[in-house]
């Protein structure tokens, strides 16, 4: 753990102080490793020893990288130390994309549109906070990173298609689809506060009488999931993918944790397949990196159930998944996008 908290300047010392007890360390202890210039400690250190250590990864996690074969692993290493990109999904239902471009120019705020996406666009500046400016709450654009963004175009915003959130969190794939096209969209959340928050983001963007919200269990459900054109499952994950915004989780995070993870994953999939009527597309998305949360929980699915199969997770913009043909992964050092991974699948 001492190797982990070299780069200390980097967290947050309200995060850094909860990681630091569970590790038995002092904060004085830690602000005085923070003041070590890591490049000093890694002389004579060679191999997995010198990128833990210089790059402030736990051995165990970076053994988790190097299976899940990262393309360019040093580069992803050093790039998860610097802040994420912020991006922004365009509200195509109240404003045009170039209206809302230059509200956000006269606010000094300078954005550029997405080569993939349609409604994204790339925050390059701005000052203070987003969620101060008028086109914010008035639900014009919602902060959204370009990969989660990318799950509902994957789903394909179909126009009639009832769509379900299973694990619907603060709804924004939910308020997407049915920002596609989709007819209604309903949001099932374990979570009170975050069920909240999905509540605040459909009551802004005025889509109230088409985004429902259940706070239930999704893994026994409250109501069939058969009547759903598509599920999307985007279950509670390691966070892996989201090291830019949250490097603390290097210092919290247990393998024991992703093991839990990769359990309630599996059970989540399996129920919405499961679930799924004939025809319907099941897509699966996890803001992470581990080959245990991702890949293998859709081949333990796969293997365990009839009448499914995988198809193309189109448009892809990711790197396609060696280990599961047909789905795809981002990356944070090559898409300035959360580490993420998608797939879909159709009930046979």
């Amino acid at each position: 753990m001492f190797e982990v908290l070299l780069q200390a300047r980097k967290q947050k010392w309200s995060r850094l102080k909860k990681a630091a007890t569970r590790a038995g360390l002092s904060m004085t202890l830690v602000k005085e490793i923070s003041k070590i210039d890591p490049s000093e400690i890694v002389k004579g250190l060679s191999g997995d020893r010198r990128l833990s250590v210089l790059y402030s990864v736990p051995e165990w996690l970076l053994k988790e990288f190097k299976t899940a074969e990262i393309p360019q692993l040093e580069r992803f290493l050093n790039r998860i130390q610097q802040d994420p990109q912020l991006w922004i999904r365009v509200s195509t239902h109240l404003i045009r994309k170039g209206e809302l471009i230059e509200r956000l120019k006269r606010n000094r705020v300078e954005v550029v549109e997405d080569e993939h996406l349609f409604d994204v666009l790339k925050v390059l500046s701005f000052r203070g906070s987003l969620s101060k400016l008028s086109e914010f709450r008035e639900g014009l654009f919602a902060v959204q990173d370009k990969a989660s963004a990318l799950v509902s175009h994957v789903a394909g915003g179909v126009k009639r298609f009832k769509v379900v959130d299973i694990t619907g969190g603060p709804g924004l794939k939910a308020t997407h689809m049915v920002q596609l096209g989709s007819l209604r969209a309903m949001i099932l959340e374990i979570s009170p506060r975050r069920a909240g928050e999905a509540r605040e983001l459909i009551r802004r963007l005025r889509m109230d009488e088409k985004v429902d919200i259940i706070v239930c269990d999704s893994t026994r459900p409250s109501l069939s999931l058969s009547k759903f054109d598509v599920i999307i499952v985007d279950p509670p994950c390691s966070n892996l993918g989201r090291l830019c915004s949250n490097p603390e989780l290097k210092l919290i995070l247990r393998r024991s944790d992703i093991v839990s993870m990769s359990k309630l994953q599996e059970a989540l999939l399996e129920r919405a397949v499961k679930d799924a009527k004939e025809g319907a597309v099941i897509v699966y998305s996890v803001c992470t990196i581990t080959l245990s949360e991702t890949s293998h929980v859709l081949k333990r699915v796969l293997g365990k159930l009839d009448r499914v199969s995988l198809t193309e997770a189109e448009p892809l913009i990711g790197v396609p998944d060696r280990d599961v043909p047909g789905t795809q992964r981002l990356y944070p050092h090559i898409h300035e996008t959360q580490g993420f991974y998608i797939a879909k699948l159709v009930r046979d």
